[in-house]
């Protein structure tokens, strides 16, 4: 086994700055432990771990073969890219990209100015920015706010304690879970649950595997709204306050109200003919019901809608509205 390369103040070429110490560069094939608040012109190379008691800065790229453990700040003015883990004791700062093989935990705030990979899971005490995208293989947790510019696809869980913002879209494989308000760019899609505090907004589509909780929902396709709701019939049914989407038809409630067989057949042929035959009026009794504007419930739908619940339908009761005759439609 390769013996352990200690940096301190006695290292040969070391030079002492005004904060700190000052190197060129170093290469080493094992593992490496530095004991000094250091700075590298250009670029660090480790073979094995590194092991940084204080903080550690470096001008170009910074490459480890093991592992990496940080116990005060790291900043990199270019790349860096871990083979296992890596772990910042307090703040990380990339410019260009950061590529991590396993795990990567920050205790206070991680910005990254280009891409950030991680290829097991992500923990970062503080917030997390970044200004590309972002991909984690396992679970991605967040302390307080987490803002990535263009797309963040995490293949387990999401959880972010006060806000998220995501450029254009984001994919979560499990669960989301945002403390406070969510925004999206483009488009959101969670293979599970999703749980957000405060307010939901999403500027293209939605879909969602499993159940949504929403404290108070703004936007949905582009449409303010207070409630939203799923249907899987024939077409993948969205219902708002204003406007209902089947399929990738977004339309007022008034224009489905009013629609022709040939508007209909004109739209998508013989199927959505057939769908205002069989289903659109379920589909308008329920925005009713959504809206407090009728009794979804009455004689001549009570029997009709098992047959909505058993298709697959996930009924998502983001504001619940009752009226004195009401049942709750997630009861049945």
């Amino acid at each position: 086994m390769m013996k352990t390369l200690i940096v301190d103040e006695n290292y040969p070429g070391i030079k002492k700055v005004d904060v700190g110490y000052k190197l060129d560069s170093l290469v080493y094939d094992g593992p490496v432990e530095i004991r000094v608040q250091l700075k590298v012109g250009r670029s660090l190379e480790v073979g094995g771990s590194l092991k940084v008691v204080e903080s550690l800065k470096v001008g170009e790229w910074l490459g480890v073969g093991g592992s990496l453990k940080v116990g005060g700040s790291l900043k990199v003015g270019r790349s860096l890219e871990v083979g296992e883990s890596l772990e910042v004791g307090e703040s990380l700062k990339v410019d260009g990209w950061l590529n991590v093989g396993r795990s990567l935990e920050v205790g206070e705030w991680l910005k990254v100015g280009g891409w950030l990979g991680v290829w097991g899971w992500l923990k970062v005490g503080g917030s997390l920015g970044v200004g590309g995208w972002l991909k984690v293989g396992g679970w991605l947790g967040v302390g307080e706010s987490l803002e990535v510019g263009e797309w963040l696809k995490v293949g387990g869980s999401l959880e972010v304690w006060e806000w998220l913002k995501v450029g254009e879209w984001l994919k979560v494989g499990r669960s989301l879970e945002v403390g406070e308000w969510l925004k999206v760019g483009r488009s959101l899609e969670v293979g599970e649950w999703l749980e957000v505090g405060e307010s939901l907004e999403v500027w293209e589509w939605l879909k969602v595997g499993g159940s949504l909780k929403v404290g108070d929902i703004k936007s949905i396709n582009g449409i303010t709204t207070s409630k939203w709701l799923s249907l899987n019939l024939e077409y993948y049914v969205e219902i708002m306050d204003t406007h209902i989407k089947i399929g990738c038809e977004l339309k007022p409630v008034e224009y489905w109200e009013s629609i022709t067989p040939e508007q209909c057949i004109k739209m998508d042929g013989k199927k959505a003919l057939q769908f205002k035959e069989k289903s659109l009026d379920k589909v308008l009794a329920v925005h009713g019901w959504m809206t407090g504007k009728t009794n979804l419930l009455r004689t001549d739908l009570k029997d009709d809608l098992p047959s909505i619940s058993s298709n697959g339908a996930v009924i998502l009761d983001v504001c619940p509205i009752k009226g004195e005759n009401d049942e709750n439609i997630d009861s049945r």
